[in-house]
């Protein structure tokens, strides 16, 4: 899972897109109903209100202050794995696919190594393939008392570039009686490289293909947006490090 994200001081690549989510007319509606402020630099976390990059009423990409999460019936939801898009009959997920599809700008994510082993080995003591390794991984499940046991927190993100766009979709929610966006980021299998920390990646797509953002971006593009298409658009080309202790302040606007 994706437990946060962060946004750098002082990067050129992100500043116009911090500065404006924190100018923009939501922030004071925000402040009405959550009194919270936009985050402008440091850690994001789901709860938080974060630039997002969503589609106005002709299609067109423009940054939006958004709250991360979806409301649950017990918490907030997050994250959202796209393997589940082909199951799922919920008809408020089902529109936001299709209709509501997002970028959240980030320098980086944040993922928490597990130490569950990813890699075993057969009787001829050759490494299990791929899939049936993923599929090891998924089926130990949580210790007996609910916990995952982790190791060191690692910083993850797109090789070559300063900014790391992470793939979502938005909602409206209703917030004591005003409308405001919320987004969750859609989850994959993570790439070979960074199996060994999570099995899961954030969709990270490459910020150089401008053609292919906008596509994403247009509500009117969804018959070419299934969930292989995703996938096979997503970048996993990584670069991670493990995360020093200083991370974690925030600065908001």
């Amino acid at each position: 899972m994706c437990t946060s994200y962060y946004l750098k001081e002082n990067s050129r690549s992100l500043r116009s897109v911090v500065n404006a989510a924190a100018h923009h007319p939501l922030r004071t509606r925000f402040a009405g109903r959550i009194a919270q402020p936009v985050i402008t630099e440091g850690e994001v976390t789901p709860g938080d209100i974060a630039p997002v990059i969503a589609p106005d009423a002709k299609g067109v990409g423009h940054v939006y202050p958004m709250v991360w999460g979806f409301t649950g019936k017990h918490s907030l939801i997050s994250e959202l794995d796209i393997d589940l898009m082909d199951q799922t009959r919920n008809p408020i997920l089902l529109h936001a696919w299709e209709s509501c599809r997002c970028l959240i700008p980030s320098s980086w994510y944040f993922e928490w190594e597990r130490l569950h082993p990813t890699i075993s080995y057969d009787s001829f003591g050759d490494q299990t393939p791929e899939n049936e390794r993923r599929e090891m991984y998924i089926n130990n499940g949580p210790e007996p008392d609910g916990s995952d046991p982790l190791g060191d927190r690692y910083m993850i993100q797109t090789q070559g570039s300063t900014v790391t766009l992470l793939a979502g979709i938005y909602r409206m929610e209703e917030v004591g009686g005003t409308r405001l966006p919320h987004f969750l980021i859609l989850m994959q299998y993570a790439a070979e490289d960074i199996m060994f920390i999570h099995n899961k990646m954030p969709v990270i797509f490459p910020s150089s293909d401008s053609a292919l953002l906008h596509d994403w971006l247009d509500p009117n593009a969804m018959p070419a947006w299934d969930v292989n298409r995703v996938i096979n658009k997503a970048a996993t080309n990584v670069v991670f490090e493990k995360s020093p202790r200083t991370t974690s302040r925030k600065r908001r606007a």
